[in-house]
């Protein structure tokens, strides 16, 4: 017997089936950079720049991938962040079945259950990229500057979700989050914005209030910051840091620190490893110093073509 859904899982499940049908509406040439069975994965590097950028970075650097059926969970927890392999489970056949089942509660519930198995092949991917193409060697021991080093390099994957999320269609954007293979989710602000130039600025603010969050500074403190550090961006500053500490909690609370202390160690020998020569990343306590977060973020925007 079908598990029952709540009122908002029925609509997350009409999310994802509607945005199905119009994908698969009118079919797509299996893309040349694709993944077998990653759901949309050949519909995203068709139509989305930003993802197709990721995918070609991945792969320059050596990038592989290797479909294994694991959890979220599994994932999110692994020390595997630091190889450049990425595993994922190839879902996407399975999605197709139960989105073609003969009775609508087994297609919901099926559905919903493939979420716990999705991989967001975009954040994985752009981990892997920025410590080998943007971020220098991290500090040279174990302790908080490691952490501020890994909540940076995490704000900046966190900022480039979003951006993906907002160069999509909205049916697009939130079918993906709800399924589990893209991680961010569009926000109005980003149409607000001028320009070229004023969006890049508005996503230095969702970076910097993100590394604010992960470090869990108080609320009010980071907004404060925000407000002061992005005035010129106006109304945008505001935007910028709700949408950043409306971050999962679960995530800002637990998984990221309790992998931060599982995994400190052995991040620090695998990025240091041939960087002995090289200055390290010490970002200052003050958080109102965000010159050498800014320069990175800079650079990072220059990279992904944002």
């Amino acid at each position: 017997m079908a598990e029952k859904l709540s009122v908002h899982e029925r609509a997350q499940y009409k999310w994802i089936a509607n945005a199905n049908r119009r994908w698969k509406r009118t079919p797509v040439r299996r893309h040349a950079l694709a993944v077998s069975d990653q759901p949309w994965d050949t519909e995203l590097l068709a139509g989305a720049k930003l993802y197709r950028t990721s995918r070609k970075l991945y792969l320059q650097s050596g990038g592989v991938f290797r479909p294994a059926l694991q959890s979220s969970a599994r994932a999110l927890g692994s020390a595997s962040l630091l190889e450049n392999l990425i595993e994922y489970s190839p879902i996407d056949s399975e999605l197709q079945w139960a989105l073609s089942a003969p009775r609508l509660e087994e297609r919901e519930s099926v559905v919903l259950q493939l979420r716990r198995y999705a991989t967001s092949l975009f954040h994985e991917q752009n981990h892997r990229v920025l410590w080998s193409k943007i971020l220098p060697a991290p500090p040279p021991r174990v302790g908080p500057e490691l952490y501020l080093y890994l909540n940076f390099a995490e704000s900046l994957v966190v900022m480039l979700d979003d951006a993906l999320a907002d160069s999509l269609p909205v049916w697009q954007s939130s079918a993906a989050y709800t399924i589990g293979t893209l991680y961010g989710a569009p926000a109005k602000a980003a149409q607000l914005c001028k320009n070229r130039r004023h969006y890049r600025n508005y996503l230095h603010a969702c970076a910097y209030s993100t590394y604010l969050t992960l470090g869990h500074y108080p609320e009010s403190d980071s907004r404060e910051i925000i407000q002061k550090l992005f005035s010129h961006l106006g109304p945008l500053a505001e935007r910028a840091w709700i949408r950043s500490s409306a971050l999962d909690a679960e995530f800002v609370g637990k998984t990221n620190p309790v992998w931060q202390a599982r995994n400190a160690r052995a991040t620090l020998n695998v990025l240091r490893a041939g960087r002995a020569a090289q200055s390290p990343l010490r970002l200052p306590i003050d958080p109102i110093d965000n010159r050498e977060a800014y320069l990175l973020t800079e650079r990072t925007l220059d990279l992904f073509g944002l």
